[in-house]
């Protein structure tokens, strides 16, 4: 994975998000498979699975029904002339289609709580590690991909460093609306730094929000 002036690229991301779920798919019971799936990630699909062996499979909104069968570690499921193998990992449901193509679809997507508006810069100032990402609502732990990434903030400065990125990254900031605002950057627009209502702070991106904990 490669880091751009302190920016976690999506492609690699997402590669490696996928990668990592194809290697853990277990062994689940036919009632963990059935409610509604959608995809994390690029392509819009919906799998709707019933506890009677039937189902939905939607791509970008085109609907298919679907049957399906439990084997040992997967599923099989039949839609017209195409089928489709289908294994749980953790929390998502890794689809692959007869080609190789495949999709990650989860059930529950993570919320983070409320932004809250700060008083002042320094409700910002101090150390802070990142803990976890957000990428569609899937949370990612940082602490296996670039960990330690941490972030220290001082008046109208912000200083990036983590072992992943090629160099640490200043940039300079401004508060404004009760969120600080970074700029600076060679490959973004500017980006905000927002509090949470549980004391906690996200970085937030266009395709991701990194959540940060204050360090004492």
């Amino acid at each position: 994975m490669r880091w751009d002036g302190g920016i976690w690229m999506r492609k690699p991301v997402l590669t490696l998000l996928m990668a990592c779920l194809l290697l853990i798919c277990a062994c689940a019971s036919a009632e963990e498979y059935t409610g509604v799936w959608n995809t994390v990630t690029g392509e819009s699909v919906t799998l709707a699975l019933r506890d009677d062996g039937t189902g939905s499979l939607s791509f970008s909104g085109t609907e298919q029904m679907v049957d399906w069968t439990e084997g040992e570690q997967n599923l099989s499921l039949s839609c017209g002339e195409t089928t489709y193998t289908a294994a749980m990992s953790g929390q998502f449901l890794m689809l692959m289609d007869q080609i190789g193509h495949v999709w990650a679809l989860t059930r529950d997507l993570y919320d983070l709580p409320g932004i809250v508006q700060a008083e002042s810069m320094e409700d910002f100032l101090g150390r802070w590690r990142a803990d976890y990402a957000l990428v569609s609502g899937i949370r990612i732990s940082m602490d296996g991909q670039v960990g330690p990434y941490t972030m220290e903030i001082a008046e109208q400065v912000v200083h990036l460093q983590g072992s992943g990125m090629d160099k640490p990254v200043d940039w300079v900031c401004r508060f404004e609306s009760g969120s600080l605002i970074l700029s600076g950057y060679s490959a973004e627009t500017d980006q905000s730094l927002h509090l949470r209502a549980d004391g906690t702070l996200t970085r937030d991106m266009d395709y991701m929000v990194i959540h940060f904990v204050r360090e004492q």
